[in-house]
């Protein structure tokens, strides 16, 4: 372990250095706290001993540069001073510093608090390690449920499109046959028209053709064909949706950062669903007028849709959306609330999480949320749900009026 000792007095460094060397660890003498600075910049020093009073920088601004320094790792600084009053003990600690030794100093203690400094770096070290490790786990924990529900989502309509498909392989099949025997009848008949008499042949094959086409029941094979076509159409633009959402979910960049009036893009989205709701169902959009947010519109017209959408398909055939906007200081606060089937108390945690869903297999892709609360964090805002099953669903979205607004709300 690297020490550094910050010392402008040469016997009391050279004392130091020589007590600490003794003991295995790399030391380092500085007699100024500039280049203290300068070194720590190039060498991992993890325990720092450093003079109060020296020339240019004391010890305290030394504390604070230090600990307004960027470091991947966790520097423990003991300060060594003739000063000895307790406030001068609690002024050099909220300095910075996690120790304090008076001089003169005994060698006994000064080591059992340099033991006690190693401990806590490394200590620190093991925290850091396995923050890092968790971090990881979680990680690949959130790319296999991620990997699993993509595979869960798009197996479904691959399985259907495979056995159509398969289906549709016996029935062309089928129909090559049909149209080789239709094939030989035509050639007959042409043959027999040709020489103006009727072939010997020609009843035999019209009656196989009869026969196979009875056999093969084509007219079901028609229908049924065109119906497995369609299936396998639905299947692949379900795909397609899948994938789109998952562009949304992966990447919502957050480019072309322009004013918009969120009060435009919300009453553009609801006149978008006004040819699509269920009879039963209605949109009451309060919101009239609004300050200008910096945003991209497009996505957050895309995270206004899936929201909606959700309190649509919450609704069923019969209920109402209510849309409400306001001002909270910097910050542009939107509420969806439905009064449709709520969201049971075990559900509400996951609801943003990705491929969840209570809908029916095939109803829903379980992204929209999840796609919705990307693009708002892309904007450095939130979204919170609060929910009463039976009753209702509300969805505060949280916007900051300027793009730098700070993500703490």
């Amino acid at each position: 372990m690297k020490i550094l000792v910050v010392e402008d007095d040469i016997v009391t460094g050279t004392l130091l250095n020589k007590i600490l060397t003794k003991q295995g660890y790399e030391v380092s003498h500085i007699s100024d706290g500039s280049k203290a600075l300068e070194a720590l910049q190039a060498e991992p020093y993890r325990i720092i001993l450093t003079d109060w009073m020296m020339p240019e920088m004391d010890g305290p601004t030394l504390c604070r540069h230090i600990r307004g320094l960027n470091l991947p790792y966790y520097i423990y600084i003991i300060l060594l001073t003739a000063k000895s009053s307790k406030d001068d003990a609690v002024a050099g600690l909220e300095s910075g510093a996690d120790d304090y030794i008076v001089k003169p100093f005994d060698k006994q203690e000064l080591l059992a608090r340099i033991r006690a400094g190693r401990r806590l770096v490394e200590l620190e070290d093991i925290n850091r390690d396995t923050q890092h490790k968790l971090s990881r786990t979680e990680k690949l924990a959130a790319v296999g449920h991620l990997a699993a529900g993509v595979a869960h989502e798009i197996n479904n309509p691959i399985g259907f499109i495979n056995s159509n498909l398969n289906s549709l392989v016996g029935y062309i099949h089928d129909i090559k046959q049909m149209l080789a025997c239709y094939r030989e009848l035509a050639r007959t008949m042409d043959q027999s028209i040709s020489e103006k008499q009727l072939h010997a042949d020609l009843p035999k094959l019209l009656k196989q053709s009869i026969q196979m086409e009875q056999k093969y029941d084509i007219d079901f094979v028609m229908q049924d064909a065109g119906e497995l076509a369609g299936d396998c159409l639905n299947g692949a633009e379900r795909i397609k949706t899948i994938v789109h959402e998952m562009r949304y979910f992966a990447h919502p960049e957050k480019q072309s950062i322009e004013p918009y009036n969120l009060a435009v893009i919300l009453n553009k989205v609801v006149s978008q669903f006004a040819t699509r709701l269920p009879p039963g169902v209605a949109i009451d959009n309060t919101v009239d007028d609004l300050p200008e947010t910096e945003c991209n519109g497009p996505h957050i017209e895309q995270a206004f849709t899936k929201l909606i959408q959700n309190a649509v398909d919450a609704i069923g055939m019969n209920g109402q959306i209510v849309i409400e906007g306001r001002v909270a200081g910097d910050w542009v606060e939107i509420k969806i609330r439905d009064n449709g089937r709520g969201i049971a108390p075990e559900h509400l945690s996951k609801v943003f999480d990705p491929f969840f869903t209570t809908k029916d297999v095939g109803q829903g892709v379980g992204l929209g949320l999840t796609t919705a609360l990307n693009i708002i964090k892309m904007h450095n805002g939130s979204i919170h749900a609060v929910s009463k099953p039976g009753e209702a669903t509300s969805f505060k979205v949280c916007l900051p009026l300027a793009a730098t607004a700070p993500q703490d709300r």
